[in-house]
């Protein structure tokens, strides 16, 4: 086999790894993301509001259903209010 066909396959097989490296990265950072959430404290809130609309927030309708919820919860001596 010839430098240039060493060369091409090298080049052909170094893409597949580095596809096959990109997936694994991916995959990896997803699945450490969801086990640090193991470690979060648990903590009560209040429902302050709960709303289910065929709107988007900008106000269009578009056959899907959104959920608005607004609640407030204390954690780490701070009062939180949040919709998200």
């Amino acid at each position: 086999m010839s430098w240039v066909g060493k060369c091409f396959t090298s080049l052909f097989f170094l893409f597949f790894l580095g596809m096959g490296s990109v997936f694994v990265w991916f995959i990896a950072r997803d699945a450490f993301a969801t086990i640090r959430t193991w470690s979060w404290t648990k903590t009560d809130c209040e429902i302050i509001s709960s709303d289910v609309s065929d709107k988007n927030p900008k106000g269009v309708h578009t056959g899907d259903f959104y959920v608005d919820i607004k609640y407030h919860y204390h954690f780490g001596g701070q009062e939180i209010t949040s919709s998200r």
